[in-house]
């Protein structure tokens, strides 16, 4: 059975159900695919297929939207919809001076995420109920190493040619 025939055989979802922080886990793992698109259309390609084992979780809205890394107050805040990532990085104080702007991101309850800066240009995305918004340590993100780059290129490149070369 695929899962929304699951859902409408137990009497569909409740009024405070949040298809989008809801999930599958298969495996001890969460599948992350989108409880919103499938619902709304079950012939989608999302609709997963469900086997013995699997455990279909729907939960329901926190109202909450966390922040966790280099900002002054990393912590769990009140859902305004209005709010978008920048709004929340203020609201926690701001960034650090440790902070690696451009390695700030939002992690969605569906497990889908987006970046603040796309190309260096700021994007500030909207932030759903139950999102996660981490922002990066420049201590942790390595700085671009064109010759790495390129001795990594040039070892593939090799392999390949000895590769073809042997057949």
């Amino acid at each position: 059975e695929y899962i929304t025939e699951i859902i409408n055989r137990a009497g569909g979802l409740l009024p405070e159900a949040y298809p989008m922080a809801s999930e599958m886990i298969r495996n001890n793992e969460k599948i992350n695919l989108s409880f919103e698109k499938i619902l709304k259309n079950p012939r989608s390609k999302e609709n997963f297929f469900v086997i013995d084992g699997d455990s279909i979780i729907i939960n329901s809205k926190s109202n909450t939207v966390k922040i966790l890394g280099e900002v002054h107050q990393p912590g769990v805040y009140k859902f305004n919809k209005r709010k978008k990532v920048m709004d929340y990085v203020e609201l926690a104080g701001g960034f650090t001076k440790n902070a690696s702007k451009n390695e700030t991101y939002v992690t969605y309850p569906n497990g889908e995420s987006s970046s603040l800066f796309l190309f260096g240009l700021l994007r500030d995305p909207k932030v759903h109920d139950g999102s996660v918004i981490t922002v990066v340590s420049k201590l942790e993100t390595e700085p671009f190493s064109f010759t790495e780059y390129i001795t990594n290129l040039t070892s593939i490149w090799a392999d390949f040619t000895q590769a073809y070369m042997l057949v």
